[in-house]
């Protein structure tokens, strides 16, 4: 009955008093050693939650330090429209006035449809790049939806406004569409950082070139520069975390692993290609998306 019932460690009769003492101090030290499993476990459940929640917050961190970093950009870009708007908006103020004490004629009429479309289209590309930067810092940006990709890289320029010193972009899109499925601000995480990067590895003066290509089922984005590329013996720590070749205290050293990640969780691949050797280059493959991308549908929105 006790064998049906699991009791599997017995001591049958007649016994040895010693056998006894000995299996009891058994059982004993065995409570003792599953006792202390059980609390190393959950010292290693509350050790693991701790480091969740400061992955999170450091992830928080680095994206709010990267939007830092495109705040001057983003800040240039609208001066820029905010000064078309303005000196579209003074002269079309005078015209009506002229025209309210003068009356139209058709050169008048033609001159303040033009001033008018260009204080529109000013406020339009105005309100694209703070709908982008909204879009990049809100919350609730993670939700998957169909998008061109080559939308996605125009969106990346456009949060960095204005390009560093005599720095230069060269961006070569295949034709047509690269439809992903991707959280869109998220990518615009992942090339904002990789194209920073570039520009601080070549200081002053080079060039980025992105370059999109489709490749069977895939959609691939190479961003190269023309910088002094990566040692080899750093190479193969390049994606993990905390791994900077930046001066101290120049950023946390997570871009890098935190874009691999992102990369990884859309279902592709972000490398370093070891043969490229006029600087660095990074190859990015994202899975092409069966639908076709929705054209109502801005990538910072």
């Amino acid at each position: 009955d006790g064998l049906r019932q699991g009791a599997d460690d017995y001591i049958g009769k007649p016994f040895d008093p010693h056998e006894l003492v000995a299996r009891v101090d058994q059982l004993f030290e065995l409570r003792r050693v599953t006792l202390e499993i059980e609390r190393k476990s959950d010292e290693l459940s509350a050790a693991n939650k701790k480091i969740k929640e400061e992955e999170v917050k450091l992830i928080a961190s680095e994206k709010l330090r990267t939007m830092g970093d495109l705040a001057a950009g983003i800040f240039h870009e609208l001066h820029n429209y905010l000064n078309m708007i303005h000196n579209g908006a003074v002269p079309l103020k005078d015209l009506v006035g002229l025209i309210a004490t003068n009356g139209a004629t058709p050169d008048d009429v033609n001159e303040t449809i033009e001033l008018a479309d260009l204080v529109l289209e000013a406020a339009a590309h105005a309100m694209t790049v703070t709908g982008e930067l909204k879009g990049y810092a809100h919350t609730d940006a993670g939700l998957h939806r169909v998008v061109d990709l080559h939308g996605v890289l125009q969106s990346n320029l456009r949060m960095f406004g204005k390009i560093p010193g005599t720095l230069k972009v060269d961006m070569q899109l295949a034709e047509g569409n690269l439809p992903v499925s991707c959280a869109p601000t998220h990518l615009v995480q992942v090339f904002t950082n990789l194209m920073k990067n570039a520009f601080e590895a070549m200081d002053s003066n080079g060039t980025v070139t992105m370059t999109t290509r489709r490749e069977g089922g895939d959609a691939v984005v190479w961003v190269a520069d023309t910088g002094p590329g990566v040692a080899a013996d750093f190479a193969e720590r390049l994606f993990e975390p905390f791994q900077s070749t930046k001066k101290q205290g120049v950023g946390l050293g997570l871009g890098l692993s935190m874009a691999k990640k992102v990369i990884e969780e859309h279902g592709g691949s972000l490398s370093l290609d070891n043969v490229y050797t006029d600087g660095a280059r990074f190859v990015v493959r994202l899975p092409i998306a069966k639908t076709a991308p929705d054209p109502q549908q801005r990538v910072g929105a």
